[in-house]
């Protein structure tokens, strides 16, 4: 993020105007560098000053608690809320596109939707129906359908 940051200019870019993005894994490191503010605390960034939003695809942001054995190692146990972006969201975040396959079996989509549903009810001035009614379901060319949802 620093690095992207300062070397905008040089690529015709505007560090003001940074979007993190990702997929799954890459979707929740994203969310967490977007949410949780230790992080980019650690190089200097504000992540509620210096992003300008946040893109996940089907990002895995509320998955506790933890099944799988090997995952349940990974993230240091089975309920350690601190491992999940939801845990962080205060209201104050850049916008965010939420991006989910409708019948994801590796990814709930449920992740996305609890986002979604957490970020309204951090900030009041997100009704819920500005954000659903403006969900988008289409068909991909796979012939899958993904919800999209702006909040």
């Amino acid at each position: 993020m620093r690095f992207a940051g300062k070397s905008a200019t040089q690529w015709g870019g505007d560090p003001s105007r940074l979007v993190l993005a990702g997929h799954s894994a890459g979707a929740y490191i994203a969310a967490m560098l977007s949410f949780d503010p230790q992080w980019l605390r650690q190089v200097g960034l504000n992540s509620q000053a210096d992003l300008a939003g946040f893109i996940g695809l089907a990002g895995p942001y509320d998955f506790l608690p933890i099944q799988n054995r090997t995952l349940r190692t990974i993230f240091g146990g089975a309920n350690r809320v601190e491992t999940q972006p939801i845990s962080f969201v205060t209201g104050k975040e850049a916008p965010a596109l939420l991006i989910t396959a409708r019948r994801d079996r590796l990814v709930s989509p449920g992740n996305s939707r609890r986002m979604v549903l957490t970020r309204i009810e951090s900030d009041p001035s997100r009704r819920q129906h500005d954000v659903f009614d403006r969900g988008i379901r289409m068909r991909v060319s796979c012939g899958s359908e993904v919800m999209m949802f702006g909040c």
